[in-house]
């Protein structure tokens, strides 16, 4: 395994699941399990490894299934992209950079996680390398006004880094944090029907989270905010909210504006086709075609993603 391509300062339990991950597609669990009994043969959980290595090798070639999804975050979002592609020309790293907080406001029928793991994936690599882009954002467990951003710093610390967060001094625990999250992408997902409630909370959060400091390569936080139903506030007035709200919290951070996801074009589908045939997919045009006419001139990916469950609507081989 190319040791550049492992990221850095991973908690051990993060670090092995990378490894085992990675040494699973070569096939090379066993050599590993092998390589650690042999080196600490003394160790009390030998029997353990033993026991492992005693079961026969064997390799199941389990045939690929067809995912109608699995492109679903190279549909359309070609403005959102080109945007974020612009406020982060002008930032590189390394040097260290101070973690990057992206806003994002999306309708509930948008399906802003292909957007996130598209824009990790694709712009962010150069930030983070490309083991650590492509990873899964790990998503925070916020509680509701009442509990304070101290205390939500103090749960993330608890979950990475140990058990002496909850009442060590919250600068050690920001000391601490910081290190373990460098390198990695975090997610928090908030309603706009809530956002005033909790928009002072927000702006402590990420004073907060502003005190990690420069990291190369940095951490990065996607504050997302989800209009999920048609009663609740407008996204341009939750924009102006969430913009107020990174102005206020900007010392330390590296903010990126807020980007709303746009309706979908069917003008893109054409785009779309193109980009799935460069990754070897093979066609059917008729399917495609018919998949095409089923939608108007603007929709949200919601309704592309439901259409592509459906068996008669399998576009590609």
């Amino acid at each position: 395994m190319d040791d550049q391509r492992i990221p850095p300062n991973l908690p051990p339990f993060d670090l092995w699941d990378y490894l085992l991950f990675e040494l699973a597609k070569t096939d090379k669990v066993r050599e590993c399990v092998q390589a650690a009994r042999d080196a600490y043969s003394t160790n009390s959980d030998v029997p353990f490894l033993d026991t492992l290595l005693s079961v026969p090798r064997k390799r199941l070639d389990v045939p690929g299934k067809f995912d109608p999804w699995e492109y679903l975050g190279l549909f359309d979002r070609t403005t959102e992209t080109d945007l974020l592609v612009e406020m982060l020309s002008p930032y590189a790293a390394p040097p260290p950079l101070s973690p990057i907080v992206i806003g994002i406001l999306a309708e509930r029928a948008d399906e802003h996680d292909y957007f996130i793991r598209q824009v990790s994936s694709a712009l962010l690599a150069r930030f983070l390398g490309t083991a650590c882009a492509n990873q899964q954002s790990e998503p925070l467990d916020w509680a509701d006004p009442r509990i304070s951003a101290e205390r939500e710093i103090r749960k993330l610390a608890k979950k990475k880094v140990g058990n002496n967060s909850d009442n060590d001094n919250i600068d050690n625990v920001i000391a601490r944090l910081g290190p373990a999250l460098a390198g990695r992408t975090t997610t928090l997902v908030l309603s706009n029907r809530q956002f005033p409630d909790v928009s002072e909370k927000l702006t402590h959060f990420l004073a907060l989270w502003g005190k990690f400091g420069p990291n190369a390569p940095p951490s990065v936080l996607y504050v997302i905010v989800v209009r999920y139903d048609d009663a609740d506030p407008s996204l341009e007035r939750t924009e102006a909210d969430l913009t107020s709200v990174f102005d206020k919290a900007g010392g330390g951070l590296t903010v990126i504006k807020p980007v709303t996801l746009s309706m979908c074009e069917i003008g893109n589908f054409d785009i779309w086709q193109y980009v799935l045939t460069e990754l070897g997919r093979k066609i059917n045009p008729l399917k495609y075609d018919q998949l095409k006419r089923l939608f108007k001139a603007t929709f949200r990916l919601a309704e592309l993603k439901e259409r592509l469950e459906l068996p008669e609507n399998r576009i590609y081989f």
